[in-house]
């Protein structure tokens, strides 16, 4: 693996995608860190084996990465999302492993912007909350898909 995974690295791509689902038995692949510009997603964990159902014609994981496919999606986000299904279909005995370096978020697409506030709100204390100087951050994130349609969101 670390012939190709040399070989990968030396191409000097902008991003380097590899995808491995090869974990069927306990032996797993470790020891793989990834170069500038390049995202491994490993199908499970060091040392864990993949949730394999021979009756079905994809593994979890295969599956979970199809389902999430949409183009123009930010690379990070992807197999996070990916990760995340696998481990609820899997009921946590799964737990894909990504290992990544890469150096900025890639461009969204043709015709999508970066966020902008439109307005800002300045937050409303009370005379005890300044007074006790109480201060606090909100963090929202949120997931827009291609068509502008927000599918998820975390407060």
């Amino acid at each position: 693996m670390s012939d190709l995974q040399k070989k990968l690295t030396e191409r000097h791509a902008g991003r380097t995608l590899l995808v491995l689902d090869a974990c069927r038995d306990t032996s797993g692949l470790t020891g793989m860190v990834p170069g500038p510009g390049t995202l491994i997603a490993f199908a499970a964990a060091a040392g864990q084996q993949i949730s394999d159902d021979p009756l079905q014609p994809l593994d979890l994981f295969t599956k979970d990465l199809a389902a999430a496919l949409v183009p123009y999606q930010n690379e990070r986000d992807l197999f996070y999302r990916v990760q995340k299904a696998v481990q609820e279909d899997s009921s946590f005995k799964q737990l894909p492993y990504i290992a990544e370096a890469l150096r900025d978020a890639p461009s969204a697409g043709p015709g999508v912007h970066p966020p902008a506030i439109l307005v800002q709100v300045a937050p409303d204390y009370s005379e005890e909350a300044r007074a006790a100087q109480i201060s606090g951050q909100v963090v929202l994130k949120v997931v827009i898909d291609t068509r502008g349609i927000v599918i998820s969101f975390r407060l």
